[in-house]
């Protein structure tokens, strides 16, 4: 099977075992480096983003890689290139719109086809492909043509990748966030790639007026932010196919329990899409949302994304692992029958140590590892059994029942050996666990607290917190096993922090909206004064629009000054606001004044009479904050206009290239050079 996500690693999440019987030829054939007699090529089910079957890039391969790999990191999506001595009789673009088809091309990637004998070439892209025909032309005029023509195999691909880089980079595409900065932008965004493909977090770190980390999405357009949502979107759904797909193929290879993780992670990472569509939904229904919350909804659909992928990708190491090992069985197998050796031969100097024990300590301070030599004895006998299945499953040519026993042998010889280590540090761990107990029931007890705290409502919360006050009731007790009752602590501890840590989050995140409050609210106050002192000491001057506007920023700072401990979300738009009149106040008033001084330079020349405009036809008050005479004034500042509350929308849809027979798309393109 050949599943190829878009945007994810080179090397395929997958296993490309037995999906096409020719292909499957063609692989053994490669693996085991028979020679090939030269023949026409029909388009093949490719297994990776380079085939090389014209043997046409020689020592060029890695180049032609990295290339690649470059393309696939800084834009999500993927280039793949195909060398063939003859497309069959066959049109390019026919040939490589087959070969993608057959091969599950996503639709936003693209394939190049070389046959080298023939000089002719093929470039597949979907109908529903988003490079537009104009970019198509360029990359195809400006980039690949030149470098076939001159035989650089190697540089055809290389020219390819960068052209598509350019393009994208350059464009309004659903991927445009490559604009946003590349390494820096989101996988579909201004986003980074994590691994080998996209990430939904960028690596640029931005920080507000006050040292708070920023979330770099909050620093894109609405239009930026529409677009990652829709790539976002698109890419994860296909992955979530994809994986769909996979773990059926795992599942029917290497059975359900050696690919149970995957399964969970694939149910979680479902789960999360079924999220990020829900709130897509809602911004795509009739109901107009503002500009915050829209942007607000936009984000929550980019991170929710960026989890779900996350989950998904941390599953690769161990799908890659499991096909490693089915290819090692026969020598991993071998391996863990050593260990087990290795494991029952410390099982006589076990026996011993605890021996030794029982002359020192109580039986009751034994209790955890008392048992642990005989446990650790049944267990290297499974280990052997699973060895010796194994091999058979080997001398049958089974290696996917190879690999289950191989992994059953490695837990078994893994628990034995954690149960005869226990014993060799039980003296030790004895000894220091009474000043660790008092220290886990201190810590673990305030966690605890935290949990009544923080989080009274979350069951799984409270169900942790009750396990853990019954870890520390039993620590407490004066006929505890010393090791049982530390175990049972530092289990405790580590499952509620766990559980607590959004909870702890979303506190430090209040906490800090708290104090970001509370500067807010101190910097209006000192506006206000600041404003009002401004009014007062040119009052006569000053009409009564910039006095309306000062009273409504007085009214919003009082407002928010009793809603800060009760509705703080409430208090800070009531601040926003304020500032807002503030900022139209100072604006009305200079030009009160500055209308002022011009009126009184017609009436008296170059001198400005200054009595009368500070009181009620009196002469005091001079000017203030550097408004003397002689003195330089500020520039006046213009009011600050309001993005509009209408809701943008942009829907970012994908097409799945066909399964069935037939070209591609007629976009495709290709010819003799």
């Amino acid at each position: 099977m050949n599943l190829l996500p878009r945007g994810r690693q080179a090397q395929r999440r997958t296993f490309v075992l037995a999906r096409v019987v020719s292909a499957v030829l063609l692989g053994l054939l490669a693996l085991f480096g028979f020679a090939m007699p030269a023949h026409a090529d029909e388009p093949v089910n490719i297994t990776g983003p380079v085939t090389d079957d014209a043997g046409a890039l020689g020592s060029r391969t890695d180049d032609v890689e990295k290339a690649l790999k470059e393309y696939a990191d800084t834009t999500g999506f993927q280039l793949f290139v195909v060398y063939v001595p003859t497309f069959d009789g066959m049109d390019g673009a026919d040939w490589a719109d087959e070969t993608a088809r057959l091969s599950h091309i996503g639709t936003a990637d693209v394939l190049l086809a070389v046959a080298t004998e023939e000089r002719s070439y093929g470039i597949s892209v979907d109908d529903s492909n988003q490079l537009s025909d104009s970019d198509l032309d360029k990359i195809e005029r400006d980039h690949i043509l030149p470098e076939l023509r001159d035989s650089d195999w190697a540089g055809a691909a290389i020219a390819a990748a960068e052209g598509l880089t350019d393009a994208a980079q350059g464009s309004d595409l659903p991927w445009g966030w490559i604009a946003g900065g590349g390494a820096a932008a989101l996988g579909v965004g201004a986003f980074a790639v994590h691994r080998a493909r996209r990430r939904y977090a960028s690596t640029h770190v931005t920080r507000d007026e006050h040292g708070n980390q920023l979330d770099p999405l909050s620093a894109l357009t609405t239009d930026e932010l529409d677009k990652k949502r829709g790539a976002a979107l698109v890419a994860l759904d296909d992955a979530v196919k994809s994986s769909q797909q996979e773990l059926s193929f795992a599942e029917a290879q290497f059975g359900k329990e050696s690919t149970k993780e995957f399964a969970a992670a694939l149910a979680r990472a479902q789960q999360l899409a079924q999220q990020a569509f829900a709130i897509q939904q809602r911004l795509d229904d009739s109901e107009p949302e503002s500009d915050d919350e829209h942007r607000r909804l936009s984000i929550d659909v980019v991170h929710t994304c960026e989890q779900a992928d996350a989950i998904l990708d941390e599953q690769i190491e161990a799908f890659n692992a499991l096909r490693d090992l089915q290819a090692k069985a026969p020598q991993i197998l071998a391996d863990m029958a050593s260990r087990a050796d290795e494991v029952s031969a410390r099982l006589p100097s076990a026996r011993a140590a605890l021996d030794v024990l029982r002359t020192t300590h109580s039986v009751t301070d034994l209790a955890s590892v008392s048992g642990n030599a005989d446990q650790a004895e049944q267990l290297v006998a499974q280990a052997k059994d699973q060895c010796a299945q194994g091999q058979q499953a080997v001398a049958a040519d089974d290696r996917a029942t190879a690999v289950v026993r191989a992994k059953a042998a490695e837990a078994a010889v893994a628990q034995a050996t954690t149960l005869l280590d226990a014993i060799e540090r039980a003296d030790a761990d004895l000894q220091a666990a009474p000043a660790k107990i008092a220290e886990g029931i201190t810590s673990l007890s305030q966690d605890v607290a935290d949990a009544g705290r923080l989080a009274p409502d979350d069951t799984l919360v409270t169900n942790a917190a009750a396990t853990a006050q019954q870890a520390i009731t039993y620590a407490q007790t004066p006929d505890h096993d010393p090791l049982a009752a530390l175990a049972s602590l530092e289990q405790a501890e580590a499952k509620l922090d766990e559980l607590l840590a959004p909870a702890r989050a979303a506190a430090e995140e209040a906490e800090k909206a708290r104090v970001a409050l509370q500067r807010s609210l101190d910097r209006t106050t000192a506006r206000v004064r600041a404003v009002s002192d401004y009014l007062g000491t040119r009052r006569g001057a000053v009409g009564p629009e910039a006095r309306t506007r000062l009273s409504e920023a007085t009214r919003l700072l009082d407002q928010a000054t009793q809603q800060v401990t009760t509705d703080p979300t409430a208090a800070l738009d009531a601040l926003t606001k304020a500032n807002e009149y503030l900022d139209e106040a100072e604006r009305l008033a200079r030009t009160d004044v500055d209308r002022w001084e011009s009126s009184q330079r017609r009436d008296s020349g170059d001198s400005m009479i200054l009595g009368g405009i500070f009181g009620n036809g009196g002469g005091g008050g001079g000017w203030s904050g550097g408004w003397g005479g002689g003195g330089s004034r500020r520039s006046s500042r213009s009011s600050s206009s309001r993005r509009s509350s209408s809701s943008r929308r942009s829907s970012s849809r994908s097409s799945r290239r066909s399964s069935g027979g037939g070209s591609r798309g007629s976009r495709s393109r290709g010819g003799r050079f």
